[in-house]
């Protein structure tokens, strides 16, 4: 490899690990069940969220989203499988459990626990998160706590 190549890569990697660690920071955040609001602080006041809802989410949705799944999941704990970056995108694959101990799109409190998986897909300008692309596997959840009856299938016995 030429150097001046060499030199470039290594510019790339140092911006890829600073956002691979921002969202390292960020998890810890989100999983602080005291005080969240940290969560909040690595998005940009700009950040368009999609993949939550029928639309994309400006701050405010964003806030909204979250505030109605932490009074559903009080315990809602994400950890990172993969976190993957490059240029000024990160994506990471984690998985998420909690405890159903509020109402969740129509479903009461049922006490159950869920696991589940998650993946997002995250761009960064200037340290923080201005796009982000989410899918969650909602029926999944829907089905853990009850408010959804997974059908009959001769090959799930």
């Amino acid at each position: 490899m030429h150097k001046h190549m060499e030199a470039k890569v290594s510019v790339l990697d140092n911006k890829e690990l600073d956002n691979k660690e921002l969202l390292r920071e960020a998890a810890i955040a989100f999983n602080n069940i005291a005080d969240r609001s940290g969560w909040y602080d690595f998005h940009a006041a700009s950040v368009q969220a999609y993949g939550l809802g029928p639309a994309a989410l400006n701050l405010v949705g964003l806030r909204e989203f979250y505030n109605t799944i932490w009074t559903a999941f009080p315990d809602l704990t994400i950890y990172i499988d993969d976190l993957v970056a490059e240029g000024d995108k990160v994506v990471w694959r984690i998985t998420v459990t909690g405890t159903h101990k509020g109402d969740f799109q129509g479903a009461p409190a049922s006490g159950k626990s869920v696991k589940f998986d998650a993946h997002y897909s995250f761009r960064f300008e200037n340290g923080k998160i201005v796009e982000r692309w989410s899918t969650l596997d909602r029926l999944s959840v829907l089905i853990q706590i009850g408010a959804v009856a997974l059908p009959a299938c001769p090959y799930h016995e």
